[in-house]
């Protein structure tokens, strides 16, 4: 009974549209709700005027002080970072004030620039020592993070950054607590560093880095004056193998995010930023665990690649620290067809969440009403790259120039969630038609207590999405192949995820134009036809082809009149092959040039030495059918290959990009030779298998054997 009343309810929380009552509603969100606004952070703003403020460090953080740690902190149950001991070690404190910062790189290791107390230091900084950047009455600066000179990692245990003081270096690797203080600022080039076994706290009493803004920070602002500029790292890395290291107040990366190994934890009321251009990545041995309050979310909207991506763990709470209100994973908004970016990437997984077959979602309550939520960011898609554009940059003068399109687009976000994901306790937002990939209606009827809220632009139907995002497409019944059932016709649907846009189709096999028929309606399909359709946006072509081909149980496919002369198949390997167009792969110097030959059978060998990178190859030939009759065909190839197989212009078999098996497909044929062609794609990863077989009058499934093949 209860997937039913689960069911029940989600379908009133959206709404049952008609498909072809989709309309480009654009999706709000109150200010309060963004990212840093609202509950975010107001504590930690608060916690500055506590009396003992001045006093804490990272190695002395004050935690019975109420008023500098507020209530919020154990709201969800003690952190972790409060119970971890730490032995005293050596403390040293920067002892320069340089007040220019152009062209000033400083040595942090050389033990002159630093005080041990309260004599010059011996030895400069390593693992085990603590260090504080002083505050000061006046700004002054610290570099090390241009040129080669100073260039090596900087690892430290604990780290404070006092007001004033603007840190900027290269590879710190922290071991213990990292707390920057109101009107500090540090940023760490080519990446920092969370690093070791123990449970730690990242500290940034600062405002959040929020979009769209000047970075950074003109010389002689405060932060007080110029306070949207806190971004503490270029990249991040999480290396905490059985630790932790919990965010207090605002932590923000200007690119990638990798948890690699142990847990990323936003504590209560508190901010972890993810720039643009890049994805947080939670790799198999990582968490990320929002706490109560808490948000992830990008700093400005991304048009390409993927936001979050999740190998691993995404959660909120823990079975030791359940969550008592909301949380927000929060997803920037896309430009999906291409309109305000400045053209379209066709290998763009253009989603804001991917969830791999292992990652996993999970949320833990310590009230029934708290959830975690899945929307769009509130960053609105207008003000990508809008902080400093650059003439001479590829990346932002397009969008530049461009940017006013994105005022007619929605706001909206999609999710591709792989795997059997049992989800619970999770409320899905500002959705787009098909936005939703993964799993199908019978899969969502099973998740317990999953609400779909008023700002998706659809029914849960229209939210699920039918085909790989990035065709952009969705021909039903499910594609890229079919077979059409005897007796009846069978009617074709296309769906569309840019409500922004028209689509046009055909049905004889060429490239859709904007003076083909455009879709209004299903139409009927009984014979074998090849369905091509592709996206329009005032007139001109958006995204790529989506195709489905439909075969017929009922008609045979005639024979070709003539088959080939030779034993086994030609083969052609290079570095290009074709998928909606040709694609074109980096492979090694040996494959710039196509090789040809002669295959007897349909097989890839790992020996074969030009086969070790990336690399297309198609088989051509005849296949003889020796009887007349239904056949299924399949083809198989490891996860990350993609193979077709085509009987002349017509694609019977299908093996697309991270999906291992295809299901066999019926067809009719004809005794006799059919025109064959087979296309395979291999990465850099995955193995080399690839595997061709049939099943007939008179034939288990097998290998289709090499006898059948000339050329």
């Amino acid at each position: 009974m209860r997937p039913y009343i689960l069911l029940t309810f989600m379908f009133v929380a959206v709404g049952a549209l008609p498909a072809a009552d989709i309309a480009p509603v654009k999706p709000t969100l109150s200010y309060a709700t963004k990212p840093g606004d609202g509950p975010w952070l107001t504590g930690w703003i608060a916690a500055t005027q506590s009396p003992v403020y001045a006093l804490a460090t990272a190695h002395e953080p004050q935690f019975a002080d109420k008023t500098l740690w507020p209530e919020v902190t154990d709201e969800d149950g003690t952190p972790a970072y409060k119970t971890q001991i730490w032995p005293r070690t050596r403390l040293l404190v920067w002892n320069r004030r340089d007040d220019e910062r152009a062209g000033k790189q400083i040595d942090v290791i050389d033990p002159a620039n630093w005080l041990e107390n309260g004599k010059p230091a011996t030895d400069g900084p390593d693992a085990e020592t603590d260090i504080i950047f002083p505050s000061s009455e006046k700004p002054y600066w610290v570099s090390c993070s241009a040129g080669d000179k100073f260039q090596r990692g900087f690892p430290v245990r604990h780290i404070t950054v006092g007001a004033n003081a603007i840190i900027s270096l290269f590879g710190l690797e922290c071991n213990g607590n990292w707390w920057v203080r109101k009107g500090g600022s540090i940023y760490e080039r080519h990446g920092g560093a969370f690093m070791g076994k123990f449970h730690t706290f990242a500290r940034n009493d600062n405002t959040p880095a929020w979009r769209p803004c000047p970075n950074p920070r003109p010389p002689g602002k405060t932060l007080e004056e110029w306070p949207f500029t806190q971004e503490s790292s270029q990249y991040f890395w999480i290396v905490k193998p059985g630790g932790s290291v919990e965010v207090v107040g605002n932590v923000s990366s200007q690119d990638q995010f990798h948890v690699n190994k142990g847990s990323m934890i936003v504590g209560p009321n508190s901010y972890l930023g993810t720039g643009g251009r890049a994805t947080l990545t939670i790799e198999e041995e990582g968490v990320v665990q929002l706490q109560s309050g808490s948000a992830v979310a990008k700093l400005w909207a991304q048009t390409f690649t993927t936001d979050i991506d999740v190998k691993g763990i995404l959660r909120a709470g823990s079975v030791q620290r359940p969550i008592h209100r909301d949380c927000m994973v929060g997803l920037s908004a896309k430009d999906y067809i291409g309109e305000a970016g400045g053209g379209t990437n066709e290998n763009a997984h253009r989603v804001g969440l991917f969830v791999h077959i292992k990652g996993t979602i999970e949320v833990y309550q310590a009230k029934p009403e708290a959830c975690m939520r899945i929307q769009w960011s509130g960053v609105p898609l207008r003000s990508l790259r809008e902080s400093s554009p650059k003439a001479d940059d590829r990346e932002f003068a397009p969008w530049h120039v461009q940017r006013a399109a994105a005022e007619r687009f929605s706001n909206t976000i999609t999710v591709d969630l792989r795997g059997d994901l049992a989800l619970s306790h999770v409320r899905f937002d500002d959705l787009r038609p098909g936005g939703l990939y993964g799993p199908d209606l019978a899969a969502i009827k099973a998740w317990k207590d999953v609400t779909f809220g008023e700002r998706n632009m659809g029914s849960i139907e229209q939210l699920i999405a039918y085909s790989d995002w990035w065709t952009s497409l969705q021909i039903l019944p499910v594609g890229p192949l079919a077979s059409l059932p005897a007796g009846k016709p069978t009617l074709c649907e296309i769906r569309s995820c840019q409500p922004e846009s028209a689509t046009h189709y055909t049905i004889d096999g060429s490239e859709p134009t904007v003076t083909s028929p455009r879709y209004d309606k299903p139409f009927p399909l009984i014979a074998t036809t090849i369905v091509k359709a592709r996206l329009f946006y005032e007139g001109r072509p958006q995204g790529t082809i989506a195709r489905s081909d439909f075969f017929s149980v009922e008609k045979p496919l005639p024979a070709s009149t003539s088959g080939g002369k030779q034993p086994g198949l030609a083969f052609v390997a290079g570095t290009q092959r074709e998928r909606n167009g040709i694609q074109v792969m980096e492979g090694k110097a040996e494959l710039s040039k196509p090789s040809t030959g002669v295959a007897e059978t349909i097989r890839v060998y790992s020996k074969d030495p030009a086969f070790d990178a990336n690399f297309a190859l198609t088989f051509t030939g005849f296949i003889d059918v020796p009887k007349d009759g239904t056949y299924s065909l399949w083809i198989t190839c490891a996860d990350h290959p993609a193979a077709h197989v085509r009987f002349g212009d017509l694609r019977v078999c299908d093996k697309g990009l991270n999906r291992g098996r295809t299901d066999g497909h019926a067809i009719s044929l004809s005794k006799g030779p059919h025109p064959l062609a087979i296309d395979y794609l291999r990465s850099y990863w995955g193995d080399e298998t690839l595997k061709f077989e049939w099943e007939g009058p008179g034939i288990i499934r097998q290998e289709v054997p090499a006898s059948a093949f000339t050329h």
